[in-house]
């Protein structure tokens, strides 16, 4: 069993939450989209990972909705999506000193 102090445990820890994302999304939202009313689409939240002998790849992906309520109405009308992804690239067995890439 893997246990909190493994690394690899530790990088899931970290990479596979909200707080990782957080800080992109309050800044994607204060000044991207600032002048946009959306909201979370509910259960769209989408973790992938993908495993090679040489990288360890997270990409988070969140589906988002914008909603006005228009004049007179009491119900949000949703006026248009958008679906934005974090992806983070971690190296495996590289020297962290090198700059090859």
């Amino acid at each position: 069993t893997l246990g909190d102090d493994n690394p690899v445990v530790k990088v899931l820890k970290a990479s596979c939450s909200q707080g990782i994302v957080s800080p992109f999304f309050v800044y994607l939202k204060q000044t991207l989209l600032s002048a946009f009313s959306f909201k979370d689409v509910p259960k769209s939240w989408i973790i992938r990972l993908t495993f090679s002998p040489n990288q360890l790849i997270i990409i988070h992906e969140k589906k988002q909705q914008g909603v006005e309520i228009k004049p007179g109405e009491t119900e949000e009308v949703v006026t248009f999506t958008f679906r934005w992804f974090l992806k983070i690239v971690f190296e495996i067995g590289k020297d962290k000193n090198d700059k090859s890439d």
